[in-house]
């Protein structure tokens, strides 16, 4: 063993720590990662899956327990949520895992329910962000036959304010043959060019016409997506409001349980007191 290793914490040390945490529940799933991440760092090779033996755990698990020991910074949600459902947060960014395990309830529903919630969110972000993409590809495409369009016509508007070729007196009739010929080629390449601007202005307009419409579907399905993304966190907050209520139905139970100890005369005050702080609660909804 290297000096460098003299200096680390005894594995054997690390072995009780670890099986003292597993008799417990909640912290101890960080406590034990971060315990299996310092004895592998300390193994050489071929003592990791025999020491796992030790402490009974499969490398799959170790493996599981030491991924939410290095993703996670916040063991009471860990403790909440189970090594299972901890696991399945971690498809989201860091800073979201708190407040949507909140928002879903994470901690009463089942792992199926809180992975398919995950997946549905997951989805429709990365359709957002595709969306958002291709609107953004589309918009450049226009802009960019915008330009070649205004380019081309600019072109045209040269090529038909250009003076035509005005012919050459002459009394050579062989010249005048030849000045004419010369004209006439003239008018013919000015109208092929104003026929070949043209044509590229045509085909300028469709790929414009054409782009705007892509960026219009693409701005449009954006918008289909962002409302699907609302309408998750609308059926999150009846969630939560089903919460609450399920709160509210246990704390009713403790009422009636406390009313119960009371003598008759006292149960009718407290009562009726309790009924009128509900309807104001209530008139206030």
């Amino acid at each position: 063993m290297s000096e460098q290793k003299a200096e680390l914490r005894p594995i054997g040390t690390i072995t009780a720590e670890i099986l003292i945490y597993k008799s417990q529940a909640g912290n101890a799933i960080l406590e034990i990662g971060k315990r299996l991440i310092e004895a592998k760092d300390q193994m050489e090779h071929g003592e990791w899956l025999p020491w796992l033996k030790t402490v009974d755990f499969s490398e799959r698990a170790a493996q599981r327990f030491m991924k939410l020991a290095r993703e996670y910074s916040n063991p009471t949600l860990v403790s909440d949520l189970g090594a299972t459902k901890a696991l399945i947060l971690l498809a989201l960014p860091e800073e979201e895992r708190e407040t949507f395990a909140e928002e879903t309830d994470a901690p009463h529903i089942s792992a199926d329910e809180l992975r398919a919630a995950v997946q549905a969110k997951t989805e429709a972000e990365n359709q957002a962000r595709g969306w958002e993409l291709k609107y953004q590809q589309a918009q450049r495409r226009k802009e960019d036959a915008d330009v070649e369009l205004a380019s081309l016509r600019e072109a045209l508007k040269k090529e038909q304010s250009r003076p035509q070729e005005v012919a050459v007196q002459t009394v050579d009739a062989s010249a005048e043959q030849i000045a004419k010929a010369e004209r006439k080629g003239k008018r013919a390449g000015k109208q092929e060019a104003k026929a070949a601007l043209q044509e590229k202005i045509t085909q300028a307009e469709s790929r414009a016409t054409e782009a705007e419409k892509a960026a219009q579907s693409a701005r449009d399905a954006l918008a289909e997506t962002e409302k699907r993304l609302a309408a998750q966190g609308a059926d999150r907050a009846l969630v939560e409001l089903n919460l609450e209520l399920r709160r509210l139905q246990e704390t009713k139970n403790s009422i009636m349980e406390h009313l119960s100890r009371l003598d008759d005369m006292t149960r009718q005050r407290t009562k009726a007191a309790l009924k009128q702080v509900l309807t104001q609660m209530l008139e206030g909804l």
